[in-house]
């Protein structure tokens, strides 16, 4: 026979197991940032009010890659896309990272492609702050991006 004590604690301690058990299911295997030759990306660029300079973009973004040492190629599989729209008077960052993905189920090789990072900023005021705003962000990207490919 059990104490009390005991028939106290024993729902909670089954509860923590049972969530224990799951979380360790449902643990996630990657990031969907892991590619294979992880030092090239090619990055696409889409500004789209017209009185922004898309040079500075490519030089912050070219920079910081740099000093990654990841180099910008052409490929099809891994793309960083770096969107700016401007609404209302202020201006939206977008920094995204899609990839394709191949799978094989039942002796078939099968692809996926979709976006498996992004980050966004809304309601930049200035060129300055819009600027910062992408160091940041692409300094986000490669941290995680280095980490999942261990570069």
């Amino acid at each position: 026979m059990t104490t009390p004590i005991i028939q106290r604690w024993l729902p909670l301690l089954f509860l923590m197991s049972l969530i224990l058990q799951t979380s360790l299911v449902m643990a996630k295997t990657g990031t969907g940032l892991e590619i294979d030759n992880p030092q090239q990306v090619y990055v696409v660029y889409t500004v789209e009010p017209d009185g922004l300079d898309q040079g500075e973009f490519e030089a912050i973004i070219d920079n910081q890659l740099s000093q990654a040492n990841i180099q910008q190629s052409p490929r099809d599989d891994a793309q960083l896309f770096l969107r700016v729209e401007e609404h209302a008077g202020e201006y939206l960052l977008y920094l995204d990272f899609s990839r394709k993905m191949f799978y094989t189920v039942n002796g078939k090789c099968f692809s996926k492609s979709g976006f498996v990072w992004g980050r966004y900023v809304k309601d930049i005021s200035d060129v300055d702050e819009l600027n910062e705003d992408v160091e940041f962000l692409i300094n986000e990207f490669i941290e995680e991006y280095s980490k999942a490919n261990k570069l």
